[in-house]
């Protein structure tokens, strides 16, 4: 199937978006760095929450990852703007790379909130089924 001139954008535009992809890399590296040189300053009983924003770092570097070299392969310059070729542009990997993030997100409330024992399993299924629920409906 051709996608050819489905889809145009300006160099302005196209540029725009490939920097937009290069700032979360670095927001995203950032917060990673943050994460592990900071957490040995935390108290013992939140460093597992640490550990857990270190993981939704990378699983979202991964998915950006993914997504930016999608748009790169997707459009070609046709000397006039940049245009559909044969690859088809899809940000769905997004909502797979929720289905990671949104279930540790939650996970880490319940650790800081200091919920323990069969109200931590308890919660933590219950977060995960209402979490996965909001993501794929």
């Amino acid at each position: 199937m051709n996608f050819e001139n489905e889809f145009e954008y300006t160099f302005l535009q196209y540029t725009l978006v490939g920097h937009v992809f290069t700032l979360g890399y670095a927001a995203m590296a950032a917060a990673l760095l943050y994460f592990v040189l900071t957490s040995k300053d935390s108290l013992p009983r939140y460093r597992l929450a640490s550990a857990l924003s270190a993981v939704v770092m990378v699983s979202a570097f991964f998915q950006l990852l993914v997504i930016s070299n999608l748009w790169h392969s997707t459009f070609t310059w046709n000397g006039d703007a940049f245009v559909t070729g044969d690859t088809l542009f899809s940000n769905g990997y997004r909502y797979m790379n929720w289905s990671i993030d949104v279930p540790v997100l939650l996970l880490q409330l319940l650790i800081v909130l200091g919920v323990t024992g069969a109200a931590f399993r308890r919660g933590w299924v219950i977060f995960t089924v209402a979490g996965l629920g909001m993501i794929f409906t």
